[in-house]
């Protein structure tokens, strides 16, 4: 194991890590603007980052390594954060990459943000944190499509459809190094185009494992327990998003598909949309706000069950103001698809899926079903997206849409039967 690492310290996690405190002290407040405050101006050109890692490397709570190299040779670095009492094993871990795609930038900005926060907050809060939780964060997979700002790497590989066979170098570092840290949970961090003619692809959004009864009962629920958790925050904090769910049939060519549906991982895709009115800004605080729930989860839920599970990131204070309209509200939350517009529509390609809301004062979100597996979660109009129809079947397939109060219940619903007849060519 320890010949395919190239070390910049120590890099083996399974090495005790006996650390001591370094760093400056950072004024207490809301945590996730003081990881906000580490951001620059220009994101990290790979140079720089590298440079950054090296002086991270000083810092006795971090820990940096490379598990690998790029097509072109260079160093794929892993970085660590924990407290300095804690060994490998002691604690949750948490497992983290960003930029497969190299123009994607938002991921590597976030993680590189909350690095230098953990290794200098003497916050109790965060050392708290670091006692319950070990960060490990590839926070650039790709550094041949970062340098040349392109979504490929160096042999002309989307690194994330590559999972499945992982081809690359790039992947198999992280695969490696996946598998030496034993994570609880995974994320991947990547960024949707400015503009995209997909329904999916209109706001932010993440992606997990769904409900679903091929699979791992506790591996599912943690998905939802987190993804319910994260949805709250990121609206708390002013994302707008939906929520998107695999089955046990999605394509496992992508990142969080195969280390949740392959390795039983609770696992994460992150989506932060570019593009006008989506600052960088905001697109690092979607990655920071949702790492962070996650994070504080993981401590609780893993390193110490006992303790109630809730994130301790605080929710932003909301300013009091009398509305300028009231708004009017239909006497009960009505749903109803538009598309497809009648049951037994036959489809041979993607699904369109349209539904029309008249929400009443309990409306809080809608979820998407399809044969008793939920897919979606949205809570911003339009209430519309497109349905692959690679995960199905010929034959017969029940849509269902259902309206949700704060809480969770049901306060109303529609159904469609669909029909896939997707012909496939003979040999």
């Amino acid at each position: 194991m320890t010949t395919r690492t190239t070390r910049l310290r120590s890099v083996l996690p399974a090495i005790g890590l006996a650390l001591v405190i370094g760093g400056c002290a950072v004024a207490q407040g809301n945590v996730v603007d003081q990881v906000l405050s580490r951001c620059g101006d220009t994101p990290y050109a790979y140079d720089q980052l590298m440079q950054t890692l090296r002086q991270l490397d000083q810092n006795d709570r971090v820990w940096v390594g490379a598990i690998g190299r790029s097509v072109k040779g260079r160093t794929i670095p892993l970085v660590a954060v924990h407290h300095p009492q804690t060994t490998f094993g002691q604690t949750a871990r948490f497992f983290i990459i960003a930029r497969q795609h190299g123009s994607e930038v938002a991921g590597t900005e976030a993680m590189m943000a909350l690095v230098w926060h953990l290794a200098q907050s003497n916050s109790p809060t965060d050392l708290e944190l670091l006692r319950r939780l070990t960060f490990a964060i590839v926070p650039i997979v790709n550094p041949d499509g970062a340098v040349e700002g392109g979504r490929y790497n160096a042999a002309g590989m989307d690194l994330n459809r590559d999972w499945a066979g992982r081809s690359q170098p790039e992947t198999r570092a992280v695969e490696w190094a996946f598998r030496s840290w034993r994570p609880h949970a995974f994320l991947d961090c990547h960024e949707l185009p400015a503009s995209s003619s997909r329904a999916a692809y209109q706001q932010s959004f993440i992606e997990t494992i769904a409900d679903d009864p091929a699979l791992d009962q506790n591996l599912t629920q943690m998905c939802g327990f987190l993804a319910d958790n994260v949805r709250r925050y990121q609206t708390a904090y002013g994302a707008r998003l939906n929520v998107y769910y695999d089955s046990h049939g999605s394509d496992r060519r992508l990142a969080h598909r195969h280390f949740g549906l392959d390795l039983a991982t609770p696992s994460f895709l992150f989506e932060s949309k570019t593009g006008a009115g989506h600052s960088l800004r905001d697109r690092i605080k979607f990655h920071v706000v949702g790492t962070l729930v996650i994070a504080n989860l993981l401590a609780q839920r893993v390193a110490a069950p006992a303790v109630p599970a809730t994130p301790t990131i605080p929710l932003p204070r909301v300013p009091v103001a009398p509305p300028v309209l009231t708004p009017q509200f239909a006497a009960q939350t009505d749903v109803r698809f538009t598309s497809p517009d009648r049951d037994r529509a036959s489809f041979s390609q993607e699904i369109p899926l349209r539904v029309d809301v008249k929400p009443s004062a309990d409306f809080a979100y809608l979820s998407l079903h399809v044969d008793g597996i939920m897919r979606a979660i949205t809570d911003a109009p339009p209430y519309e997206s497109m349905l692959s129809l690679e995960d199905f079947e010929n034959g017969t397939h029940t849509v269902v849409c259902r309206a949700h109060d704060t809480t969770g219940r049901v306060i109303a619903s529609a159904e469609r039967i669909v029909v896939v007849n997707n012909a496939v060519a003979g040999p």
